[in-house]
């Protein structure tokens, strides 16, 4: 049974677990390109490992997809061109998750391998020889790892395509990339700053209804206060035109007190008379309404002197109206 791998492979699986590639010599190179994993081993006659077939497999098909996304390649490359072309690239753009590492030259996996022989050999000189079957086993089959990692790696290579425009286009892709990110920043901190804004405006406006709101009350109380002075002085102008305003103030009387125009005899407020000091009780003084000092004689003279005064201006009149009507008469 033949399946397709990839677009420059072809599989056939030989008695249920070993693998058959064609092209044969391209399947059998690409294991040169597995230089970051350790080669598969058995023990036994050498029989070809077919596992490492299908792991350089995998690889080369793996790089030349990478290497398409970038730029198509028109044919299989052969795995010296396709590794050198793998390493330049990811100079470029870096080694994407699950991809390998650079690919490491021949020469490269030859010092490897001597620094294993090395150890292996200091191993031996300090502990001896394993002499058991298993440890016997057991270093062969390191021997012949370390082997077959002296035989990947690549040697030389043509870079198949244009790095300058791939890096060009990078670098584009990672400028676009940082102009939206920095956008994306801007739109965030305007929206920030808008919303502020909006936030300020309400509570602002929320600040010039409650003013309005407390100068309107105020008003309204400054006209009550107006109209309510209004409506008393229309009252004062009422009462002042219709005869019933008296500006004489009301005092108190003293029910107490004497009046002489009333009962024809002086009393006065003993409260008075004794407020008043001692040496004017004494002489017979009395205080007045409006605060004078007056002898109890004189206020008693006082309304037959008013009633004199009257007598004497009614005879003036009658004598000057006896002369008036004689001189008439003449």
């Amino acid at each position: 049974m033949v399946n397709k791998q990839g677009d420059c492979f072809k599989l056939k699986i030989l008695k249920g677990k070993y693998y058959s590639y064609t092209p044969d010599m391209l399947a059998r190179d690409s294991v040169r390109l597995v230089t970051f994993k350790d080669p598969n081993y058995q023990y036994g006659n050498g029989l070809i490992i077919y596992q490492d077939w299908k792991d350089g497999v995998e690889t080369y098909e793996k790089i030349k997809k990478f290497i398409d996304s970038y730029q198509k390649l028109n044919s299989c490359p052969s795995v010296n061109d396709l590794g050198a072309t793998y390493n330049a690239l990811i100079q470029v753009v870096g080694v994407p998750l699950g991809f390998p590492p650079r690919i490491k030259s021949n020469s490269e996996m030859k010092i490897i391998r001597d620094k294993e022989f090395q150890r292996a050999l200091d191993y031996r000189t300090k502990y001896g020889t394993n002499q058991s079957s298993g440890g016997r086993k057991s270093e062969a089959a390191r021997a012949s790892v370390n082997e077959k990692k002296a035989l990947r790696g690549i040697t030389g290579g043509r870079i198949l395509i244009d790095i300058q425009s791939i890096k060009q286009r990078v670098s584009n892709e990672k400028r676009i990339a940082e102009e939206k990110r920095v956008k994306m920043e801007l739109d965030r901190e305007l929206k920030i700053i808008e919303e502020k804004r909006i936030i300020e405006e309400k509570r602002i406006a929320k600040e010039q209804k409650r003013i309005a709101e407390e100068k309107i009350i105020s008003d309204q109380k400054i006209a009550q206060q107006l109209m309510l002075i209004q409506n008393q002085s229309i009252t004062f102008n009422e009462q002042t035109n219709s005869g019933d305003y008296n500006e004489t103030p009301i005092t108190d009387v003293n029910v107490n007190s004497g009046c002489s125009e009333c009962t024809g005899e002086m009393r006065y407020d003993p409260i008075e008379v004794s407020s008043m000091p001692p040496s004017y009780q004494s002489q017979g003084y009395h205080k007045m309404p409006d605060g004078s000092l007056m002898k109890d004689s004189d206020m008693e003279k006082e309304p037959l002197n008013n009633n004199m005064k009257m007598a004497g201006i009614a005879g003036i009149g009658i004598i000057g109206l006896l002369l008036y009507s004689r001189s008439v008469k003449k």
